[in-house]
């Protein structure tokens, strides 16, 4: 009876056993089969990614890759465009500020004819009135009246009270006559002296023009000279003291004095040296070249530019002595013309109240020849002032005389001052002539960004280097490309994919999992792999593509560079055919003056 309950007992927990496993296999049956719905579904779903992926490329790249190649295209015409309105923008300012120096030079100019039409009347009454009071050309009350009208309508300038005391003294208004004569010396002395002095020339008064000669010359040393006494010398030169050949030499060896103590002093040489440099600065050239294709390329293109200008300069020097040279020199066979000369030119000088006003019509004339480089026309005529400022050595003002650019000295004058000062020029002219050590072989570029270097020539030289600049741009743009970026991930993505499937299926083989989710496994592993090649595929594809619209950018950087180098070809042959004319500068100075 015991083995009988024993016996039972066993079979009992044999059939919990069996129950048990039959429980554990149904329920590892289920998982197995939510396994296979749930690998079919990854199925499923790689599938419908390849698909979409599939598709996103038919549809999603074309015209990712036609907005690449057109952003690409449009930056650099973008870019080109910036560069031809900023070349607008700058000739536009400098042709406003030319324009509005030239309104203002004409509004100058009106304001000048407002405030001082009268004095250039009273100047053409004045020499009317002593040439015709001398030829006996006034047979009335009339001129008188002329006078005195023009007299009332300048009480400010010296040149009415001289003109009146002419006057006065053809009248016999003794006491009226010196009143006038002392109120214009107290106005200007030194050319109220010279007027009286060449006034009594032209009466032929020869003692009373030595008297005001005595006059003036005590009013002057070398060091306290005014430019006017260029007058005295224009007289001297053109034969107006003829009349008296002593009183001439007199005035010769007085003219001779000043000159030869002003040369002896010590800081003469550099005040003269200074002098030339400065007349050579004040005269303006800027050229109107343009090289719009080496702008675009070359760092130093300003400098290039005005090393141009520089050499224009060459040509307005090289006019400008020989029209000294070839000046004609001939005097008038009547006394009394040369002495009429002397006394136009005299009168004819600038006032003080006019000074100021003729200061600002300088200036803005300096603007209009300087094409609206204001920073040219200030260093201009701040050399120009400098000069007139400093005319009170009678070395300084035969400087200034040979080198009146406006020519308003007298031509004789020029000529025999620029004879005095001739070595000072050639030195100057050969310090001006330093500006050819600033040419240079070599010229930094910038095309697109890329640093280069190079003359003319160097287009084959530099077209690698570039080329190589560009690959450096399609790398780092390929790096920030997004769909780049993207397949990258998920080629890291099927690979991670392709070794945790395939390691699983290797691990389902070894532990039987079954034949079914291995081999599911196994196809899952194998479709990473396809996905990645896939997407690897992509990449390289996008990165072809993505330098395929770089070409639109690289031929045009090529062409910046190839039409810079051509420009600057020009500018060298330009620059070269103006320097040459330097020589003969050079020459004229030596050989002809």
């Amino acid at each position: 009876m015991a083995d009988y309950d024993a016996e039972y007992e066993r079979q009992v927990q044999l059939v919990n056993e069996y129950n048990r496993l039959v429980a554990e296999f149904n329920a590892l049956r289920e998982e197995q089969i939510r396994l296979v719905a749930e690998v079919e579904g990854c199925q499923r779903d790689v599938a419908a990614s390849i698909s979409i992926i599939e598709q996103l490329n038919k549809t999603v790249p074309p015209p990712m890759d036609m907005n690449t190649g057109e952003t690409i295209k449009k930056e650099v015409i973008a870019a080109n465009v910036s560069r031809t309105i900023d070349d607008l923008v700058e000739s536009y300012r400098r042709l406003k500020v030319g324009s509005t120096a030239s309104k203002n030079l004409t509004g100058s100019y009106d304001k000048y004819f407002t405030l001082y039409g009268t004095y250039n009347a009273l100047r053409r009454v004045s020499l009317g009135y002593v040439v015709g009071l001398d030829s006996n050309l006034w047979t009335s009350d009339a001129p008188r009246a002329t006078v005195e009208k023009m007299y009332l309508a300048n009480t400010d300038y010296w040149l009415a009270y001289a003109t009146m005391a002419v006057m006065l003294w053809a009248s016999d208004e003794e006491e009226a006559c010196q009143r006038a004569v002392s109120k214009s010396m107290q106005m200007n002395e030194r050319k109220s002296a010279l007027f009286f002095l060449l006034a009594s020339l032209r009466f032929d008064r020869i003692e009373a023009a030595k008297a005001w000669y005595k006059v003036y010359f005590n009013l002057v040393d070398e060091n306290g000279v005014g430019d006017e006494i260029v007058y005295i010398l224009q007289a001297l030169l053109s034969g107006a003291l003829g009349s008296d050949p002593d009183f001439a030499n007199e005035v010769g060896e007085k003219l001779r004095e000043l000159i030869d103590r002003a040369r002896g002093q010590a800081s003469t040489k550099a005040l003269v040296r200074e002098s030339v440099d400065n007349h050579i600065s004040a005269l303006i050239s800027v050229t109107d070249k343009e090289f719009i294709a080496l702008k675009h390329i070359c760092t130093e293109y300003e400098e290039m530019l005005s090393l141009v200008s520089s050499a224009e300069k060459n040509e307005l020097l090289k006019k400008y002595f020989l029209s000294i040279v070839q000046s004609d020199f001939s005097l008038s066979d009547r006394l009394a013309e040369r002495i009429e000369d002397s006394l136009y030119s005299l009168i004819s000088t600038y006032d003080e109240n006019e000074q100021a006003l003729m200061d600002k019509i300088s200036y803005e004339e300096a603007v209009v020849k300087a094409n609206g480089r204001v920073e040219v026309a200030e260093e201009a005529y701040k050399k120009m002032m400098a000069e007139r400022d400093n005319q009170n050595n009678m070395a300084l003002i035969m400087a200034d005389a040979a080198l009146d650019s406006k020519m308003k000295t007298d031509s004789r004058v020029r000529k025999f001052c620029l004879d005095g000062i001739k070595e000072d020029c050639i030195d100057g002219v050969a310090r001006f002539g330093q500006y050819r050590k600033k040419e240079k072989k070599i010229y930094p570029l910038d095309v697109d960004g890329c640093k280069l270097s190079g003359d003319e020539n160097s287009f084959e030289e530099n077209e690698p280097k570039l080329l190589k600049y560009y690959d450096g741009l399609i790398k780092q743009r390929v790096k920030s490309d997004k769909t780049h970026v993207a397949c990258g991930k998920g080629i890291a993505i099927s690979a991670s994919m392709f070794v945790l499937f395939l390691a699983l299926a290797v691990v389902g083989f070894v532990l039987e999992w079954g034949t079914g989710v291995s081999v599911t496994l196994l196809v899952l592993a194998i479709v990473g792999l396809g996905a990645g090649v896939l997407m690897a595929f992509f990449r390289a594809d996008q990165k072809k593509k993505i330098k395929k619209a770089f070409e639109y950018r690289i031929k045009n950087g090529v062409k910046m560079l190839k039409t810079g180098l051509e420009d600057m070809a020009r500018w060298r042959k330009y620059y070269k055919e103006q320097d040459a004319i330097y020589e003969e500068l050079m020459r004229v100075l030596k050989e002809e003056i």
